[in-house]
């Protein structure tokens, strides 16, 4: 292997001993040569250390060596989330009172590391001490520098972007952990396995420093996840529809009914009520349609959609323009006959899709159709739209172009069901909330943070790249380059397409009908409540799927529909140009539009998150254990073993409560994870071994997983084996009683984390922590019932391929291209780059005019979006100035982001940035 080309892959082995093999090397003016990572003068390769590298040792020869350290030698751990004082490694006066016997069957107190840590601890014959200074990501560094405190710890948790401004201005203030890779071989094999998190990671391509490790919730898997109301979709499609009731236990068989139905024109009207004197300001008008079609008019296109009969297999779905315009036109059918039912007079469009259909009926009758004539429409023209192999009608359950594993439905279809939704009227819908209340779809809370989920669906509907992004809106071309949407026409576009949404009373755009309330999916009368949301899909089943599981109350006034089923839902079908144009690729046949493809694909991916942690290069300069214990414990953290153990936390031989759904109160195991051992399997015929751990190879990922170098089975997610909650554990989180022992006051706890998995994970465990990566297999097993089966339903389509997404290869590696590579979430400007985009941009294009806030309502994406291009005059944006409206169109919206704040600067220092960390992995790390 050449040195020069990648990172050495020596085998370094973890050594537990009471004597120290390791020497510091003391400060010097020379620098050394550094083959782990870096590079002096004298290697060809032109990189440059950071720092003089601390550790030699006589198995050191330049390859490697092993970590050697005292047993009970002692690390200060500055380890936290937030700034709450219960968010940390260990239990707090803050967390808990007295003492308490946890699901794992072990004591703790006030001062007691938490399982998580407990576990890595005695892992590693490391003490461990919790010096958490309860501050915010940013003043963790801050104000431990500016007291001085800061090298009282050895590993410290901070905003990442924090550490890095500071490493750069004093490169010796932190560790470069880059110089001690082949010391870390676990951390080391994570970071090759995903080489943009290894880019992101790399604040210099001059000398290749790390000074900061990452923090993963969850990595390389989906984020967010279109959530909706199933049996909203069951209620609109289907001509029968049967259901246990959630209040009696009864089969009921739904019909649909005459109450409460509205008009398109008078949903409008109740929503202009309810927005009082800003009703002007949104547009909205029900007397003739606002949105226009966007998948196509005549013709057909193909999609592969998982077989619901075997999720490993696909069909093939045709949806055929040609064949629904014809029956349309043809009064005779069912699509024909509801059309001329609702209009009084044949179809006499050229398109046929269905937006266009409805468009037609809409502004034929002004707005007096209704939510049955919208109906009767939308099912005929999926009974002949949406084909099998033989040119028959493909659903035999209309609802399953939405629910079902062989989903296919589009922008197009969504906005035809959503007429549907708003004028159905809330008896039809299960729902008490009135109807001018209801909408299609909806951000989660009144904030840019949230609302910002608006333009980040806005994406998958429309096929624009960067706006889930991991850094900023960018993404990566199909050449390689790094692009910025803030740059693209097209960006603004698509937003004012989600505005012509807003003006027919789809798109829920105001947060004075939500008052920072979560509520769009319980039915809290006077709060919003929408057919589908953007977001987290544990957070957001939460209220209602535990609800539905009886291990929850929901809030004081909040109402759920008897048959409610509120889960996440396949991605949809777009038009995509990812720059390949081949028929079928990775066994997936694509139609085309052009170049444009016919798929689903989503770039809400986990990766690196916005905090980290790293290592005050004082603290452990001239204390040999206490830079052995430290690597080691930076290696354990990602590790096969040290993932599971800082997720699940200790591993259980025990699984008490046989069936929890039934019977929660029972006694504790002996730890928090349990899983069937393998016999009779060889576990190196499965598995590689790194660093003194078994890896699964890949082809039986999802057969296997191992812990202490034991094979075992498990619970399977997303195409692999994971550890499984015991039932004393999964008890416990939901709230009840295990050895005699409970979440609340009455048990000692002053915090909960009941049916809250952050907080859960947090509190109780010590996981979820800003350090290392969380495994998200653990967040999915205290998920909802009904969050896991949308999910699985989810990642049967990522599994087989029929969902394409982002990875963290780059280019060819991943086998589809530079396209479908994530952008690095942190990229190393130049100071002089740095400086420009701290003056320029940075408080007031990137958090401001763009901000992503809890405490911000709006941005200037989210107000295209609600007002539209154009607005009348009344519309101010005052984040860019006092006497700024909006601007008139798409164009003229790109010419001010431009013209106000270099955005073409802006972007092109990320790309030169980009570039050269594409040159750094090409000559050191990929090749």
């Amino acid at each position: 292997m050449n040195k020069t080309k990648k990172i050495a892959t020596a085998v370094v082995s973890l050594v537990l001993a009471s004597t120290m093999c390791i020497s510091i090397a003391g400060c010097s003016s020379t620098k050394e040569p550094n083959s782990l990572g870096g590079g002096g003068t004298a290697m060809a390769n032109g990189l440059y250390q950071s720092q003089d590298r601390l550790m030699t040792s006589a198995e050191d020869t330049g390859e490697g060596g092993t970590l050697t350290y005292d047993e009970g030698t002692t690390l200060n751990m500055n380890v936290g989330y937030g700034s709450a004082n219960v968010a940390n490694i260990s239990y707090t006066a803050d967390n808990v009172s007295g003492t308490v016997t946890m699901p794992d069957g072990v004591t703790y107190s006030s001062g007691s590391l938490k399982p998580a840590w407990k576990g890595l601890s005695d892992t590693l014959g490391i003490k461990l001490t919790d010096g958490y200074t309860n501050l915010s990501g940013a003043a963790q560094i801050t104000t431990n520098v500016s007291t001085g405190a800061l090298n009282n710890y050895n590993i410290i948790t901070a905003s990442a972007s924090t550490i890095v401004t500071a490493a750069t201005s004093d490169t010796d203030l932190f560790l470069d952990l880059s110089l001690y890779l082949d010391y870390m071989p676990n951390y080391k094999k994570f970071l090759e396995d995903n080489p943009i998190v290894y880019l992101s990671l790399t604040s210099s391509t001059s000398t290749g420093a790390m000074y900061y490790a990452p923090y993963f919730d969850g990595n390389d898997d989906i984020e967010k996840y279109e959530i909706a109301q199933k049996n909203w979709a069951h209620r609109i499609l289907d001509d029968s529809y049967s259901y246990t009731s959630l209040s009696t236990g009864n089969t009921v068989t739904y019909s649909w009914g005459s109450d409460g139905v509205t008009t398109f024109a008078d949903q409008v009207t109740a929503k202009n009520t309810a927005l009082g004197t800003n009703a002007s300001k949104y547009g909205l008008t029900g007397t003739s349609a606002s949105v226009s079609s966007f998948m196509g008019t005549e013709g057909s296109w193909a999609i592969e959609s998982t077989d619901p009969s075997d999720e490993t297999k696909t069909v093939t779905i045709t949806v055929n323009y040609d064949k629904a315009l014809a029956a349309a036109k043809d009064t005779t059918t069912a699509l024909g006959g509801a059309y001329q039912s609702a209009v009084g007079s044949a179809y006499t469009g050229a398109s046929g899709n269905i937006v266009d259909i409805q468009n037609a009926a809409i502004n034929a009758t002004n707005g007096a159709i209704t939510g049955t004539q919208l109906r009767a429409i939308l099912q005929a023209y999926i009974d002949v739209a949406y084909l099998n192999a033989d040119g028959g009608s493909y659903y035999t359950t209309r609802s399953d172009v939405f629910n079902g594993y062989d989903a296919a439905w589009d922008v197009d279809l969504l906005v035809a069901l959503m007429r549907c939704i708003v004028t159905a009227g809330n008896t039809n819908l299960g729902t008490g909330t009135a109807t001018s209340y209801i909408y299609g779809l909806s951000g989660r809370q009144n904030n840019s943070q949230r609302e910002s989920d608006l333009y980040s669906i806005a994406g998958e509907l429309y096929g624009a790249r960067g706006f889930a992004s991991r850094y900023k809106f960018s993404y990566i071309d199909s050449n390689g380059a790094w692009q910025e949407n803030r740059s693209d026409e097209y960006s603004y576009e698509v937003l004012d397409y989600m505005h012509d949404m807003v003006q027919e009373g789809l798109v829920n755009a105001t947060g004075t009908q939500t008052a920072n309330k979560t509520s769009y999916y319980a039915g809290k009368a006077n709060l919003a409540e929408s057919y589908m949301i953007y977001d987290y899909v544990q957070t957001q089943t939460a209220n209602g799927g535990f609800a539905v599981m009886g291990v929850k109350d929901l809030s004081s006034g909040e109402t759920m529909a008897d048959d409610y089923d509120f889960e996440p839902i396949v991605n949809p079908v777009s038009k995509w140009n990812d720059g390949d144009t081949s028929e079928t690729v990775n066994g997936i046949t694509y139609s085309y539009d052009g170049d444009y493809k016919y798929m689903r694909f989503t770039e809400s991916w986990r990766s690196v998150k916005d905090t980290g942690f790293c290592v005050p290069y004082e603290s452990v300069a001239y204390d040999t254990n206490k830079l052995a214990a430290t690597l080691a414990v930076i290696d354990y953290i990602f590790s096969n073993d040290g993932q599971i153990m800082m997720s699940f936390g200790t591993q259980s031989t025990t699984n008490n409560c046989d069936n929890p759904v039934a019977d929660y109160e029972g006694t504790s195991d002996n730890g928090w994870w349990y899983a069937e051992e393998v016999t009779g399997k060889s576990i190196s015929d499965v598995a590689t071994q790194i660093g003194g751990q078994y890896y699964i190879n890949d082809e039986y990922a999802s057969q296997y997983f191992c812990y202490n170098n034991t094979l075992y089975t498990g619970t399977y997610y997303k195409g692999k084996m994971y550890p499984t909650m015991t039932n004393s554990n999964l008890a416990f989180y939901y709230g009840y009683s295990v050895n005699g022992v409970k979440q609340g006051t009455d048990s000692g706890f002053a915090v909960t984390g009941v049916v809250s998995y952050t907080n859960y994970a947090r509190y109780m465990i010590g996981a979820a922590l800003p350090i290392g990566n969380k495994l998200q297999a653990f967040e999915f097993q205290c998920t909802s019932d009904q969050g896991i089966n949308g999910g699985n339903i989810v990642a049967a389509g990522l599994t087989n391929g029929t969902i394409s997404h982002v990875y963290q290869t780059i280019g060819d590696a991943n086998g589809k291209g530079y396209w479908y590579t994530e952008v690095a979430t942190t990229l190393p400007f130049s100071s002089a780059q740095s400086s420009w985009i701290t003056t320029n941009v940075q408080s007031t294009l990137d958090n401001t005019v763009f901000a992503n806030s809890s405490s911000i309502s709006t941005n200037f994406y989210i107000d295209i979006i609600w007002y539209g291009t154009g607005a009348s005059s009344s519309i101010t944006l005052n984040y860019i100035s006092e006497t700024q409206t909006m601007p008139a169109d798409a164009a003229a919206c790109l010419a001010l982001i431009e013209s106000t704040y270099k955005m073409s600067t802006y972007e092109g220092y990320m790309q030169s940035a980009w570039t050269k960390l594409l040159q750094y992995y090409d000559s050191y790390i990929g090749g």
